[in-house]
């Protein structure tokens, strides 16, 4: 039983890793990319394909394994979080231009909207089947985080 909770706590908090992680790096995306307001676009990015995921979640969410809905999801929340290193590095040498940096900062914020909503799906979905102490363990996760 408090494995299970701790396992939900923290993958309730992983629900939040994306969005946390974007938020909290909106002054370096702000000096960065002067000129456009970032937070509005970190808002409508994200949050538009996080709707769209947890509506196609509804309907089409058991298709898929629970493992591998879960394991995906959280890899690629991994990616896109990754991948502004990779792009700050892309800037520094020059490989890539400031807007070519802020559109592919854009896609992976994006992509880690959708991968949100597979994953919140996914938990909410199992921890309902868990009850109600998964649920609350998850919700948990997410105010800790």
């Amino acid at each position: 039983e408090s494995k299970t909770y701790f396992g939900m706590l923290l993958l309730g908090a992983a629900c939040l890793l994306p969005w946390k992680t974007f938020m909290t790096a909106v002054d370096y995306m702000q000096g960065e990319y002067p000129g456009f307001n970032f937070e509005f676009w970190l808002a409508l990015i994200y949050n538009g394909p996080l709707v769209t995921g947890l509506i196609v979640m509804s309907f089409y969410g058991e298709a898929v394994p629970l493992r591998l809905r879960v394991t995906s999801a959280l890899w690629s929340m991994i990616a896109c979080v990754s991948s502004v290193f990779v792009l700050d590095y892309g800037l520094r040498t020059g490989a890539i231009t400031h807007p070519q940096g802020f559109v592919l900062t854009l896609t992976a914020i994006g992509l880690s909207g959708l991968a949100t909503a597979v994953l919140q799906g996914s938990l909410y979905g199992m921890a309902g089947a868990l009850g109600e102490t998964s649920t609350q363990a998850l919700q948990a996760g997410k105010g800790w985080a």
